[in-house]
C-alpha cells in the first residue's frame, strides 16, 4: 500500500531523472494511480472559499475555469519554508572538532559550500514559488470556520484525476511534524540535495495543521507570470451551513449555466458533524 511518504519520494525521483518520453509516460501513470489511491473513495479535492471574495474575484474565475495562485509569502503561516540549519552541529559529529588532515579539511569546506547552495535554493523557492492548497475533505468543521468565513462561504469540489492530468508531478502532499526540516539530516554531497531540500521544506508544516489534510500544487513564477491560471472545471460546489441567501442566488445563477450541482452543508442533530444535501 502506498503512503504519502512513498509517493513524495516517487515524485522527487521523477523530477530528478532524465527519462525518455515513453518512460516518462509510464512513470506518470504509476504516479497518478498512487495519487488517487491516497485519496478517499471520493477521488476529489476541495477548496474552501470565503463569501467575501465571490463577487470581488472568485465569480469571474469560477465562470472561466481559473484560479488565483498566491506566492508563499502571501499565505497565512509565518513558518513556511523553515529550515533547521545550524552548521555548528556538524562539528564533532559529521567532522572532528579539530584536525590537520587535509582530506577532512577539503570535505569540510565542500560540505559548507553545498549547505550554502541548499539554503540559496530554499530562499529562491520562497521568493518564486506559488502554492495552491486543497483539502481531502469537504466537511471539515474547522476549515469551514477558518477559510469560509465561519461557514458563510463555500467549498469547491474538483476531480482529482483531472488535476493530476494538468499538473502531474507538481501536486504533492503536505507532511506534518514537530521539528523543522533538518539541513543536516541528508547527504549534502548528493547532486539532488539543493532542490530536494527546497521541495521538502515547502511541503512540511507543523503538526497543528494536520487537520487540513492538505495537498499543494506548486508553480514557479517569473517576473511576467500571471497569478491567474487555468484549472479543471469544478464538479460540485458546497454552500456553508450559515450561507446568506444573496450568495446562494448568485452561485446558483452561475452553476445552472454550467451544469454544476450545488449542495448545502447541514449540522448533524446529535454530533459535531456536517453532512451535505443537494439543493440544485
Amino acid at each position: 500500500m502506498v503512503s504519502k511518504k512513498i509517493y513524495f519520494e516517487h515524485v522527487l525521483k521523477a523530477k530528478s531523472e532524465t527519462l525518455t518520453a515513453e518512460e516518462q509516460k509510464r512513470n506518470l501513470k504509476v504516479l497518478k494511480n498512487e495519487f488517487l489511491e491516497l485519496l478517499s473513495d471520493r477521488k476529489k479535492l476541495y477548496k474552501y472559499r470565503s463569501d467575501t471574495t465571490w463577487e470581488k474575484r472568485d465569480k469571474k474565475l469560477f465562470e472561466n475555469d481559473k484560479i488565483y495562485i498566491p506566492t508563499l509569502c502571501q499565505v497565512n503561516d509565518p513558518f513556511e519554508l523553515s529550515i533547521k540549519a545550524d552548521l555548528s552541529d556538524m562539528v564533532g559529529t559529521v567532522f572532528p572538532e579539530k584536525t590537520d588532515d587535509c582530506t577532512w579539511i577539503v570535505l569540510y569546506e565542500q560540505f559548507k559550500e553545498n549547505m550554502k547552495k541548499q539554503m540559496e535554493k530554499v530562499a529562491l523557492m520562497k521568493e518564486k514559488c506559488m502554492a495552491f492548497s486543497l483539502s481531502e475533505e469537504p466537511d471539515n468543521i474547522l476549515l469551514w470556520s477558518y477559510y469560509a468565513n465561519s461557514h458563510k462561504g463555500y467549498c469547491v469540489e474538483y476531480d482529482a484525476a483531472e488535476i493530476f492530468d494538468q499538473f502531474t508531478a507538481d501536486i504533492l502532499p503536505v507532511r506534518y511534524q514537530h521539528d523543522f526540516v533538518d539541513l543536516l539530516s541528508r547527504d549534502p554531497l548528493e547532486r539532488e540535495a539543493p532542490w530536494r531540500l527546497a521541495y521538502e521544506s515547502v511541503t512540511t508544516k507543523a503538526e497543528y495543521w494536520s487537520l487540513e489534510k492538505e495537498w499543494r500544487i506548486l508553480k514557479t513564477i517569473n517576473e511576467k507570470e500571471d497569478h491567474y491560471i487555468s484549472f479543471p472545471k469544478p464538479t460540485a460546489i458546497y454552500l456553508g451551513c450559515a450561507v446568506e441567501e444573496k450568495l446562494v442566488e448568485s452561485i446558483h445563477a452561475t452553476c445552472v449555466k454550467r451544469k454544476i450541482p450545488i449542495y448545502k452543508m447541514k449540522k448533524a442533530p446529535d454530533a459535531y458533524q456536517l453532512h451535505s444535501e443537494q439543493l440544485f
